[in-house]
Order: C-alpha cells, then sequence, then structure tokens
C-alpha cells in the first residue's frame, strides 16, 4: 500500500507543476462561472433553479470535455514510460506491476478530481454570493454532479491506461484516443438516434434502448444527472431516454409516436449540444495548432532551474537534495519543469536509453569547480553538460553511491581533481557508454553497433 501511495504522491507532484492541470482548472472555472451568470437565464421560463440549470448546463460540458481531458492525461501514461526508459528502471525496484498501474492511476484520478472540483465548485460559490435562493435538493444535485463528473473522468483514466499497454508508441495511442472520444461523445449516440428515427420503434423498444445506453459511460452520466429535473427535456440522450420509456408501453399507435418523438428529440440535440460539439472540436484545433506553433520558441536553448526541495529524481523517486555529489537536469520542450537526476552518471544514461525523449532542448550538469562542497554541490551553479570536462573511474562516488562521472566547467579544474583522486578526463561525448549504464551490452542496439546519436535530439 505504501508503494502505491508513493508512486501516486509521484504523479500528483508532477502533474500539480504541469501547465496541462493549471490550465484545465481555469478552463473549467472560466466555462463553469459563464455558464453560471450567462446561463441562468431560462430559469424563470422552465420553472427550475437557478443552481438546477446551472447542474445540467455543466453536465452537459462535462460529458464533452471531461472524458477528452481524461484521455488526453493517460494515453502515453504507460508507452510513454516505456519509451523513456524509465518503466524499465522502475520495475527493476521491489514493486509489482499492478502497484506501478494502480499507483498512477490513483494520481491521474486524483488530478483530474482537484481540477473538478475546484472549477466546478468556482461555479457554485460565485451562486451562493449573489444571494440566489437555492434549495438543498439543489445543492445534493450538484454534489451528485461533481461525484459522477469525477467517477466519469476515472472511467476513461482507466480507459487511456487500457489503450497505453496495448500500444507500442505515444502516436498511436493519441490518435486512437481521440478516436473513443469521438465514438463515445458523439458518434454512438447520433446513431442510436438515427436507429430510433428509422426504427420507429419496431425494433428498438425500451428495455433495448435503456440496454444499449448502459453501454456507454456518457449516457450513463446524462441518465445519472439530467433525468430528474424540469429541464431534462433540453438534456439530449436523457430526455429522448425518457420519452422512449414512456411511449413503449401505450398502445398500438405507440410505436409512432415513439418515432415522432424519437425525431424530435433528435432535433432538440441537434439545436442545443450542436453548438457544444462545434465549440469543442474548435478548441480541440487550436491546441493542436498552437502545439504545432512551438517549434520556432524551442529554437533557443533554455536557462537552467534553480535545484530545490521539490527536485526529485527521476529513477528513484527521491529527493535530489537528500544526496551528495553532482547533479543534473534536463530540459525537454513537452514538459515544463526539468527531469532531476541524483547523480550525473543517471543523467547522461537517461541520454542513452532506448526511445529516450527526442525533445530534449537542454542537458545542464552541476559545475564543480564553482561548488561548496561535495555534500553540498551548488543549486545554481549548472553548466551545459557538452561544454563540461567529466573525471571518470576516479575514487569518488555519486550521489546514490555508484561510479560518478564528476564534471567541471574547465579543463584545469578537472585536471586538478584527477590528480587527488585519480580517473580520467573525457569530455561529454567521450563518456563511454558502459560506465554510465553498467554494462557495456546496455549501449549496443540489437543490431550490434553502438548508438552514437542517442545523446542528440
Amino acid at each position: 500500500m505504501r508503494t502505491i501511495v508513493i508512486i501516486a504522491a509521484k504523479e500528483i507532484q508532477e502533474g500539480l507543476r504541469n501547465r496541462w492541470v493549471l490550465a484545465t482548472t481555469l478552463l473549467l472555472a472560466a466555462l463553469a462561472l459563464s455558464l453560471t451568470f450567462l446561463g441562468s437565464a431560462p430559469t424563470g421560463n422552465v420553472g427550475a433553479g437557478a443552481l438546477d440549470v446551472v447542474v445540467v448546463s455543466l453536465s452537459s460540458l462535462t460529458i464533452f470535455l471531461l472524458p477528452l481531458i481524461a484521455l488526453l492525461i493517460s494515453h502515453d501514461a504507460v508507452v510513454g514510460e516505456m519509451e523513456r526508459g524509465t518503466m524499465t528502471l522502475l520495475l527493476s525496484y521491489p514493486v509489482g506491476r499492478g502497484q506501478v498501474i494502480l499507483g498512477k492511476f490513483c494520481g491521474h484520478v486524483l488530478i483530474l478530481a482537484f481540477a473538478t472540483v475546484i472549477g466546478y465548485g468556482a461555479a457554485a460559490a460565485a451562486l451562493a454570493t449573489t444571494g440566489a435562493s437555492v434549495l438543498a435538493a439543489s445543492w445534493y444535485a450538484f454534489a451528485s454532479m461533481l461525484g459522477t463528473s469525477v467517477m466519469l473522468g476515472a472511467v476513461f483514466v482507466a480507459v487511456g491506461y487500457l489503450i497505453s499497454s496495448l500500444v507500442r508508441d505515444r502516436g498511436t495511442a493519441a490518435g486512437i484516443s481521440v478516436g473513443v472520444w469521438l465514438l463515445m461523445v458523439l458518434v454512438f449516440d447520433m446513431a442510436l438516434l438515427g436507429v430510433l428515427v428509422v426504427d420507429q420503434g419496431n425494433i428498438v423498444s425500451a428495455p433495448v434502448l435503456e440496454a444499449l445506453l448502459f453501454l456507454n459511460p456518457t449516457d450513463l452520466y446524462r441518465m445519472t444527472n439530467l433525468t430528474g429535473f424540469n429541464v431534462s427535456q433540453f438534456s439530449g440522450m436523457a430526455g429522448l431516454a425518457g420519452t422512449a420509456t414512456t411511449s413503449v408501453g401505450r398502445a398500438v399507435d405507440g410505436t409512432d409516436r415513439l418515432g415522432r418523438r424519437a425525431a424530435r428529440a433528435c432535433g432538440r440535440l441537434l439545436r442545443s449540444e450542436g453548438a457544444m460539439i462545434l465549440r469543442i472540436l474548435c478548441m480541440i484545433v487550436a491546441l493542436v495548432l498552437a502545439g504545432c506553433n512551438r517549434d520556432g520558441s524551442d529554437a533557443v536553448m533554455p536557462p537552467p532551474a534553480a535545484l530545490n526541495s521539490d527536485a526529485m529524481g527521476v529513477f528513484c523517486g527521491m529527493n535530489v537534495l537528500e544526496h551528495p555529489g553532482p547533479k543534473g537536469q534536463i530540459i525537454t520542450a513537452s514538459r515544463i519543469d526539468p527531469y532531476w537526476f541524483t547523480s550525473v552518471r543517471d543523467t547522461v544514461a537517461f541520454t542513452l536509453m532506448p526511445d529516450q525523449p527526442r525533445d530534449i532542448r537542454a542537458i545542464y550538469v552541476s559545475d564543480m569547480a564553482r561548488a561548496p562542497s561535495w555534500e553540498e554541490p551548488g543549486a545554481t551553479n549548472w553548466i551545459d553538460a557538452k561544454k563540461a570536462f567529466f573525471v571518470i573511474e576516479s575514487r569518488k562516488q555519486g550521489g546514490m553511491g555508484a561510479a560518478e562521472a564528476v564534471p567541471f566547467g574547465n579543463r584545469a579544474a578537472a585536471d586538478a581533481f584527477t590528480a587527488a583522486n585519480g580517473g580520467k578526463v573525457v569530455t561529454f561525448a567521450d563518456v563511454p557508454s558502459g560506465y554510465v549504464l553498467g554494462s557495456d551490452s546496455a549501449a549496443v542496439d540489437q543490431t550490434g553497433h553502438e548508438r552514437p546519436s542517442a545523446r542528440t535530439n
């Protein structure tokens, strides 16, 4: 259990510092506040309370947005770790595969729950400050909507993990995830509505319709949150389910009524949810275009980050400051925070792993020529690893008690260290692969040739 908690905490710590979590929370909060103040106008017409309409509006938003966010944060949870080589190292520790998956899953669900509760909670708090009269039943419905929203997100996080476990690269996982989202959120309901209109109630009876709706978690969410309100007639498939259940149980002409009501429900769905679909699709296109436009900014080498108490080693999951000796950090284009390493040896090894990240923008190591001491290597004295001089095979051991590649900003300091502690001086490109990976064979690919280009991207 402790292992699962540690892995979940690691995912949460990384996720909360990731731009996606902040963006998701702000996005949900902004949309929720907009629906609260701009979407409560029909309350007087339909006879529903202000919070009831907010619940219906947020439920419709959740159906489209939350599954997409869940798939985005989970589709590379397994295959991404495998491509970076960190999953192999993680499993080399005394942890089971089930513990790793469960820990990562709990971490992602808690991150999604944080964004949902904070984002949607802002809407309820804003509504409370207006002094609007809200019944206790409405607050219960809102709390139920929050809980089921987190559950819906958890289902799609699990779907993302399943996809990530079955594919071999992140690109395929992303494509399948988008396809699953389109199927569950858009295609399934549209196809079902088309079948109802064509069938006219001859084959698809109320029990069959309910069984079909139960196959889709988004429809279960709709029926849970939208069928208990006076405005459920505006809520798409939820209203259709109630219409179908009432119509099929009647006399012979009830089948024709089912078809007519299904057609009217189809029209209402297209009008009420069509705009939402268009906005979500436009948002996806905007995000894709924003990602494509990042190449220009990646040309400039980013500055190093100052070493702080939040820095956790990629391989060991331990606080970097707890270990003596030089440290390392690797900055990539796809991650806002650097990868931290308790030793320079691990830093270089990271660049040599099979399928390592191809978007490395900078590699920094501690300049021990400017370090206060071996026990305190410094927080800001970083140097570009490709410009440093490394002392290998010395008597000094790194942060994890293994052989270290000690970096220096100038050759004179490296020679002085060699005179006192032994070893030899090499450049970054000349650090032997077997020295940092622990085995000469680890630096050789399946064809038997050394991977000289593994360090650069």
